[in-house]
């Protein structure tokens, strides 16, 4: 499973708890790919609410373990426009390894 989200809108559109809940019941693996810099050229504000980002981030990590790979690379929300062989080959490199789901 790839992650594609807005974390400063993600919670406006579900609880936390249902958030969490439903992360439990994932069985897929999951990549998060993060700009450093987000929204921030995008919408020329800061993003405010990283507060939501840690949340999603530690509830994927924790209930997930190896199941979640995290990476954060340089640039804004169009990165994937911009750089996109770079966020190619991290999607490539995370659809070619071998997951295993536990039974």
């Amino acid at each position: 499973m790839l992650l594609s989200l807005q974390p400063e809108n993600s919670f406006d559109l579900v609880s936390r708890e249902l958030y969490a809940h439903s992360i439990r019941k994932l069985q897929a693996h999951v990549l998060f790919i993060k700009a450093v810099h987000g929204y921030f050229d995008v919408r020329r504000e800061s993003y405010s609410d990283k507060e939501s980002l840690s949340f999603m981030i530690h509830t994927l990590k924790s209930t997930l373990k190896e199941r979640f790979q995290f990476v954060e690379v340089p640039g804004n929300h169009c990165v994937y426009m911009r750089e996109p062989q770079h966020v190619a080959s991290i999607i490539s490199s995370f659809l070619q390894r071998k997951h295993t789901l536990t039974a």
